[in-house]
């Protein structure tokens, strides 16, 4: 077994990390500003596509069936609760939604800078 730390080296170990955990909060750091580069801006990877069909796909696709068969076992329970519509929307909605709605291969960024960029045209089509 190793010695036990005497007390001059815990408070230089202390110390160094004091100091790492200062210098690293001095350092305002926003992630937004890299998310185009993290996510890389409209641009979908054939990679991601891949990954999305044949992985996540097939997950989501799972956790919405056992969502949808919470949603009916859990159902007489919501009605008493009267919370159906939140049950609905959290059991079955929303992953089916990740599911089938979102564009292959997407982030969740990139499907909202995707979903915003159609309503945008659309109303500016309705409008002329």
């Amino acid at each position: 077994m190793g010695a036990p730390m005497n007390k001059r080296s815990w408070q230089v170990g202390s110390l160094v990390a004091a100091a790492v955990v200062a210098v690293a909060a001095s350092f305002p750091v926003r992630a937004d500003q890299y998310s185009d580069q993290i996510f890389g801006e409209d641009h979908v990877s054939g990679g991601a596509i891949l990954m999305d069909a044949l992985i996540a796909r097939p997950i989501l696709l799972v956790g919405t069936t056992v969502g949808a068969g919470l949603f009916v076992v859990s159902a007489p329970f919501s009605l008493a609760g009267g919370n159906v519509a939140t049950a609905w929307e959290t059991l079955v909605k929303v992953p089916a939604g990740h599911t089938f709605s979102r564009c292959l291969g997407c982030t969740p960024v990139q499907h909202e800078r995707a979903k915003a960029a159609r309503e945008t045209e659309l109303a500016n089509q309705s409008r002329q």
